[in-house]
């Protein structure tokens, strides 16, 4: 009975905390009360998450108290991390100089849990870093490149914590130790991270990109591909190679790869990246590719160019 008690109140702490949606201030104040190492985990981690949207001050000592709790005995109370990491980013608006060892352990903690004794705190580091360069941007930025050479404790799926690195480093205009990882060998398993890198690097002088080109445009990896046409695009001086673009269109067989690119030329608004998509379209049989194109063009229907390659397109089928 007690049991049955106990659920049926911390179901209700859940509901309350979703029926003061509409009402951000009063679901953080709410939150806070269940800020304690007693509070079920499910309730705990809604409640860090209805404070880190809406941080309040009397959070802050209460996120202290909770992530030394959790820290304890080498992080046993938390295995995997995940408390830790939601409590970091609650408490990242709410950070001050004086949190800075606390940040600094967090980004340096490693944990090895059976069965495979991978590396199992990664979101933690990732939420420390972020943390950390927000109270010592000088440190922030050695541990991210710390964290993205570290490639043996590199998450395979996610790529964390490496891929924080490489946003933190790209917020700070800390380009070259992107370049260098983007120009290395590539890695099956980080294929996520050289995406970020790649996608990072829009602020990089333009005059290196060919080299960027020749490293990654024949990737069978199409995750890098979309990292390179990210950085191709979304480059600050406009546009980088066009002709790769172009003969990318002409000759590739990745039909992912591929319906991003067209689509993203054609939303762009930009004339020249349009006339792109319509001259590889003239000459393209490709059925697939066709259907990837009648798709994105209809988008601009109505320009007479479009229109005559959307016709040619329907008379192909």
């Amino acid at each position: 009975m007690e049991t049955s008690r106990r659920t049926s109140t911390q179901s209700d702490a859940i509901r309350r905390l979703r029926s003061l949606a509409s009402n951000p201030q009063a679901q953080a104040e709410y939150a806070c009360t269940l800020l304690a190492p007693r509070t079920r985990r499910d309730e705990l981690m809604a409640a860090l998450e209805a404070v880190a949207s809406t941080p309040v001050p009397d959070a802050r000592p209460r996120l202290l108290d909770l992530y030394d709790h959790f820290a304890a005995q080498e992080g046993k109370r938390d295995r995997g991390a995940y408390v830790r990491s939601a409590l970091l980013k609650a408490l990242r608006p709410l950070v001050e100089p004086g949190d800075r060892d606390l940040l600094l352990a967090a980004v340096t903690t490693y944990e090895y849990l059976p069965p495979a004794f991978d590396d199992a705190a990664g979101p933690l580091r990732a939420a420390g870093l972020i943390a950390l360069s927000d109270v010592d941007d000088e440190l922030g930025r050695y541990h991210a490149v710390r964290l993205l050479a570290d490639r043996e404790n590199t998450a395979k799926m996610s790529g964390e914590p490496a891929v924080t690195a490489a946003q933190v480093l790209g917020v700070q205009h800390e380009l070259t130790p992107l370049f260098l990882y983007a120009m290395g060998p590539a890695h099956p398993d980080c294929s996520e991270v050289m995406a970020e890198c790649l996608h990072q690097l829009t602020a990089m002088p333009s005059a290196m990109v060919p080299s960027l080109i020749e490293r990654h445009g024949e990737s069978d990896n199409a995750i890098v591909l979309l990292g390179l046409f990210d950085l191709l695009l979304g480059h600050e001086d406009g546009p980088q190679g066009l002709d790769f673009i172009a003969d990318f269109l002409a000759a590739t067989r990745r039909e992912d790869v591929y319906r991003y690119l067209v689509t993203t030329l054609v939303a762009s608004g930009s004339p020249g990246l349009l006339e792109i998509v319509l001259a590889s379209a003239r000459f393209e049989r490709d059925r697939e590719k066709m259907a990837i194109l009648a798709r994105a063009l209809a988008l601009v229907e109505g320009d007479p160019a479009v229109d005559e390659v959307l016709t040619m397109i329907n008379q192909s089928k």
